[in-house]
């Protein structure tokens, strides 16, 4: 079984055309004898057969070839599925390998993560003293996740300010919400924390409310937003860009597999933008502010953001083990990869580690008087 899940694993990097595998391409049998023959000789001539599990050591060869091919591909096997319930906290971090090295993208609101003040660009290096260096990004989520009140230690690397460790307690998230605040001079505050089906029926609710309230300039805050769903953010860029406006375009490896997504109805709300994104500003969260942006309809206000520009898939292999494998590059609307350099913006504002840390703690949107990014952002509009 194991050694068939090989095959089925080379046929979807070898280029499936969707979540289904299809039939493999010759260079994939080339490498499935490869490994065939590999195996064949261990089984037949290792001196120490006891030492030997199929079963366990074809699933780390697997892992290993997937996180040598590259860091945001994993293999994910059905121990690695943690329910996420009462009785299991979400940690709310979500994480990547720079460098080899397990670092924060975003911060969910509401979260464990947020309340314990962890930020972008922090690096994991050790759990309860367990060093993080060799493991894997779904190991390191099994360790954060946890029953209710139970604690642990952590201990980061913030590159700006070095090493802490902190003991972290679990704590249930509070779901964040896409509200709307009315501020001084016709402008209107709302907070997009992620893009979700859900989130997305609130902010659709916030704008009616924002049209009743005759709201004239609004500021989207995109900070810490990990992105979500590419279907979510084409239905909420619609609600501000004109009808058959660009979006994003889907680059695949083959050119002829591209996918271009437009808006499709008039926009709802016509007054002036302002976005605001951080570090934290990731993946499909970018996708959105760069289409405001290209369609002269906002401007972006922050810091640089995260740079995750493409978009992952999962592939299901018959043994419920998923792949998650990165399929194609965003672009923006001008034909601009970010992935790895993010997007600059319009206005830059740079914001102290320890006043950032003070602002995601406390929930974006709250604390007006030290937030400099809102601050500018009204002075704009006004």
């Amino acid at each position: 079984m194991r050694t068939f899940c090989l095959w089925l694993l080379l046929a979807a990097v070898a280029g499936a055309e969707d979540s289904r595998v299809l039939s493999p391409a010759p260079a994939t049998y080339d490498a499935f004898s490869q490994f065939a023959s590999f195996l064949d000789a261990i089984l037949k001539n290792y001196s120490n057969s006891t030492n030997l599990t199929l079963h366990v050591h074809t699933t780390a060869a697997l892992r290993a070839f997937v996180r040598s091919l590259d860091p945001d591909a994993e293999l994910i096997a059905p121990a690695d599925n943690i329910p996420v319930d009462e009785t299991h906290i979400d940690f709310g971090a979500v994480l990547a390998l720079r460098e080899g090295q397990p670092t924060i993208v975003s911060v969910r609101d509401g979260t464990t993560a947020q309340l314990a003040g962890l930020l972008p660009g922090e690096r994991l290096a050790a759990i309860n003293d367990e060093p993080t260096t060799a493991a894997r990004l779904s190991e390191i989520q099994r360790q954060l996740t946890g029953t209710p009140g139970s604690k642990f230690l952590l201990r980061v690397i913030d590159p700006a300010t070095g090493p802490r460790q902190m003991l972290i307690e679990r704590r249930g998230a509070t779901p964040a919400r896409s509200a709307i605040k009315f501020l001084a001079n016709g402008i209107g505050y709302c907070r997009l924390a992620e893009f979700t089906p859900t989130a997305t029926d609130q902010l659709i609710l916030a704008i009616e409310r924002a049209k009743a309230e005759r709201t004239r300039h609004l500021i989207l805050d995109l900070r810490n937003n990990p992105g979500g769903s590419l279907d979510a953010v084409i239905i909420a860029a619609q609600l501000f860009l004109p009808a058959q406006t660009k979006v994003t375009t889907l680059a695949y490896a083959r050119a002829d597999r591209q996918a271009t997504f437009v808006t499709s109805t008039e926009p709802r709300f016509t007054g002036s933008l302002a976005v605001l994104v951080n570090s934290g500003t990731a993946a499909e969260a970018e996708v959105f502010a760069a289409a405001l942006r290209a369609g002269k309809r906002a401007r972006v206000i922050g810091e640089q953001t995260a740079g995750r520009g493409r978009h992952i898939q999962l592939f299901p292999l018959p043994d419920g083990s998923l792949l998650s494998l990165p399929v194609a590059y965003y672009e923006t609307p001008g034909g601009r990869r970010f992935h790895d350099t993010g997007l600059t913006p319009d206005v830059v504002v740079e914001v102290h580690r320890d006043i950032e840390r003070k602002l995601a703690s406390t929930g974006y949107g709250q604390n007006a008087e030290a937030d400099l990014a809102l601050q500018r952002a009204l002075e704009l509009l006004k």
